[in-house]
């Protein structure tokens, strides 16, 4: 076993540990794509909305019944990245205060 930075050992050679830098700008990546996704949901929703005032019946009912449990599946997706992303910050911040 190899050691770690942590101090521990690996059986397949590799070493803990987090490169902070590249960390940041892939957080950064993945914060700028929540927010394209929350702006790119929105468009959607609004042209869901446009579509129920100009088609009417079953087939429209039930697009609508559709798209308004995948909107909040959409929801929550996006809550669980700003979530993930916010964790990523913490984890970031925590790997260069035990480096410092």
């Amino acid at each position: 076993m190899l050691p770690t930075p942590d101090g521990g050992g690996s059986s397949t050679g590799e070493k803990k540990g987090m490169d902070t830098a590249k960390v940041k700008d892939i957080n950064s990546q993945l914060t700028k794509e929540k927010t394209n996704l929350q702006a790119a949901k929105t468009e959607a929703d609004a042209a869901a909305k446009k579509l129920q005032s100009n088609w009417k019946g079953p087939d429209a009912d039930r697009f609508q019944n559709q798209w308004a449990k995948k909107s909040a599946k959409i929801d929550a997706c996006i809550n669980d990245l700003n979530a993930m992303t916010k964790q990523l910050d913490a984890d970031i911040t925590e790997q260069d205060t035990g480096s410092a």
